[in-house]
């Protein structure tokens, strides 16, 4: 079994069918007004575009000689078309279901899912200079399902906001909307589930 999570944390630590523990962390799930403005502006837009493709195709019909030609035509349909697909998208995303963080600690490895979440408007609490450069995904992180075995274990490590490992060429992030607490609590479990030495550690040992 694994130490509690620490007092008032939302962690739920779990027992499955073979014994192993699961931790569950709540998905992040922005506030009703946030998501139903966002739908209802996503909606609006995409109204506001079927306006514009009904309008350029009576324009065709009746006057294409006035359009700039197949140039001209090719615009006035394909910049509503992709308008309309970015917030078809949006839309998608706002209204999808949560899903919680998982990490099924087996003996071997881990099997994380990132689960989907509904955050706010920025990816966490955060100044308007620590949001600069941000990227989409860190609005809309994609769901990630992967196992995580001992082996690239060996590189967890704290970052500012999570927990990382190294897979491939690329990272696995994780506990990301966990609190700072949380963060420092499933850092030490899965350093003492698994055996594993901090540089300090590997510096003392070697």
């Amino acid at each position: 079994m694994t130490s509690p999570p620490p007092a008032g944390s939302r962690i739920a630590v779990l027992t499955t069918d073979t014994g192993e523990p699961l931790i569950v962390i709540p998905a992040v799930t922005s506030s009703n007004f946030t998501r139903n403005a966002r739908a209802i502006v996503s909606i609006v837009w995409l109204a506001i575009v079927t306006m514009v493709l009904f309008t350029n195709s009576l324009l065709v019909w009746y006057e294409p000689e006035g359009l700039g030609g197949p140039f001209g035509i090719v615009v006035r349909f394909a910049v509503p078309i992709a308008a309309g697909i970015g917030a078809a998208y949006v839309l998608y995303l706002s209204l999808r279901p949560a899903v919680p963080e998982t990490l099924k600690l087996a003996w071997d490895g881990i099997d994380f899912d990132s689960g989907v979440q509904r955050p706010w408007m920025s990816p966490m609490p955060m100044s308007s200079r620590e949001r600069h450069g941000h990227r989409w995904s860190d609005y809309y992180p994609k769901r990630i399902r992967c196992r995580l075995d001992r082996e690239e274990l060996k590189s967890l490590r704290q970052t500012r906001y999570g927990l990382a490992v190294d897979v491939g060429r690329s990272g696995v992030e994780f506990g990301r909307w966990a609190t700072k607490a949380e963060r420092d609590w499933l850092f030490r479990v899965l350093m003492k589930r698994y055996g594993l030495k901090t540089e300090v550690q590997s510096r003392r040992t070697s």
